[in-house]
């Protein structure tokens, strides 16, 4: 199951979000308000 984490947490650490997913090979699920987005490698 993805992670989940806000859009305000993402913009906070996006480079670490970005490694983690590249060195994982996982997915985070990125939620606000409106919409919602995963970020994937």
């Amino acid at each position: 199951m993805a992670m989940a984490i806000t859009a305000s947490e993402a913009r906070r650490d996006l480079l670490g979000l970005i490694e983690r997913v590249s060195l994982d090979h996982s997915e985070i699920e990125i939620t606000s308000k409106r919409w919602s987005a995963v970020l994937m490698s």
